[in-house]
């Protein structure tokens, strides 16, 4: 199991429930400080399976190469994919090749990412890809003009909520469900089937997104495209 961000909040807690269960996970994080940490923290609650670190920068798709390659390299399954890491409400500012830092980390970094493992969650029967996404998806509008915030006024929350409303249509292309709290406006409870909102829904903005997020990462998916064309 590999997890994005799994050295704090939902992350960690996900890492260590899967540890618990005797799972071999992988917290992939861009502080080594604080992915040796977490490792230390999870293996002292003696779980049956085992938890260790990886150096991955969402914000830089190099490094979202070079961590990948690692796996693909070391690893002969990979069962699930937890794309959680995420930045939010941040200040303008750019990813290493230029992308507004939330849209290129929570959406872009992990696009590549899944791209690049493709193969190995191919190989392995089962296997799951997940997106945390928000709801701030539901304020979120994808900009095809701007998506980078090159011209428009910078909005810190309207960025966010492009972010995850990206995160939504992403997993939902990929062929997908949505899950979370059941009780007071999906903010409570235990999980389950939750509300598809009608923006994310858009298939043929999906599908734009993905060809927008292709051409800027440059990371192809092995896999058929709606009209039965291989990508």
């Amino acid at each position: 199991m590999i997890i994005t961000g799994g050295n704090t909040g939902l992350g960690f807690q996900t890492a260590s429930m899967f540890a618990d269960k005797g799972a071999d996970v992988l917290i992939a994080c861009r502080d080594a400080a604080r992915a040796a940490a977490a490792v230390d923290r999870i293996g002292a609650r003696g779980p049956r399976g085992t938890v260790r670190a990886g150096s991955l920068d969402l914000a830089d798709l190099d490094s979202v190469r070079a961590f990948a390659h690692e796996v693909l390299a070391g690893q002969e399954r990979l069962d699930a994919l937890v794309n959680n890491a995420a930045v939010m409400w941040t200040p303008l500012a750019r990813t290493k090749q230029g992308f507004e830092s939330q849209f290129g980390t929570n959406h872009l970094g992990h696009f590549a990412l899944t791209g690049h493992l493709l193969p190995l969650l191919l190989r392995t029967p089962g296997a799951r890809v997940t997106a945390v996404t928000s709801l701030a998806q539901t304020q979120g509008r994808i900009d095809f003009e701007d998506l980078n915030w090159r011209t428009r006024p910078y909005s810190t929350g309207a960025a966010y909520g492009q972010s995850k409303l990206a995160n939504m249509l992403f997993v939902l292309e990929l062929g997908g469900s949505y899950w979370g709290p059941r009780r007071l406006f999906e903010t409570k409870g235990h999980p389950g089937p939750a509300r598809v909102i009608r923006r994310a829904q858009d298939t043929a903005v999906a599908a734009r997104l993905w060809a927008e997020s292709t051409r800027l990462t440059g990371v192809g998916f092995p896999l058929a495209a709606r009209t039965g064309q291989t990508d």
